[in-house]
């Protein structure tokens, strides 16, 4: 293979890891807007994806010294139980209107976290790669555009997603998270 694949390759696939850990932090703002508005939901993304900058500089210091696997599994089990929170709110009674101040505190510190969590994982291996081939940039930047494109869709998609019941969406946030979850997981083990 040529040179010109090694320089390109961060790129892609930082694109390619963005698309995924994207579609779950879109996946997280869809299950934020069911119950809040749409923007606090997107207030609470972007407060996330903002704290990716500071996380990602430290990532980057340390990522010779943090056993990726590890970091993998603890986000991959995490992420996993977010999804079985969202599938275990789906499937329950989602009439309860009245929740208390506390409970919607605790509920946007969990999609802020989950966003957080989903980050931390996927930005930990495009600065690895970006790092290890001394093409950071280019492998952000694709991490960058992987993330903007299914949060763009989700935007686009807004009028359908409001139209569709809550606990049909809080079941299939929950059963996709778990599963893209355990995968991550099953990648993790040795």
């Amino acid at each position: 293979m040529s040179t010109g694949f090694y320089e390109i390759l961060p790129f892609f696939a930082g694109i390619g890891f963005g698309l995924i850990s994207g579609s779950e932090i879109a996946m997280l703002t869809v299950a934020a807007s069911t119950k809040y508005k749409w923007r606090r939901a997107w207030t609470i993304t972007l407060a996330g994806l903002v704290t990716m900058i500071p996380v990602g500089a430290a990532i980057y210091y340390f990522f010779t010294v943090l056993p990726q696997m590890l970091l993998g599994l603890a986000a991959g089990a995490v992420i996993f139980l977010i999804g079985a929170y969202f599938l275990f709110k789906g499937s329950t009674n989602a009439g309860e209107e009245h929740e208390e101040e506390s409970r919607i505190s605790a509920g946007m510190l969990g999609i802020y976290s989950g966003v957080v969590l989903e980050g931390i994982e996927i930005l930990t291996v495009v600065v690895s790669l970006g790092a290890v081939t001394g093409e950071l940039a280019p492998s952000v930047l694709g991490l960058l555009i992987g993330w903007s494109i299914p949060l763009a869709a989700v935007r686009f998609l807004k009028p359908l997603i409001e139209r569709m019941e809550e606990r049909f969406i809080k079941i299939a946030v929950g059963l996709i998270m778990m599963v893209i979850a355990g995968s991550l997981i099953l990648l993790h083990l040795p």
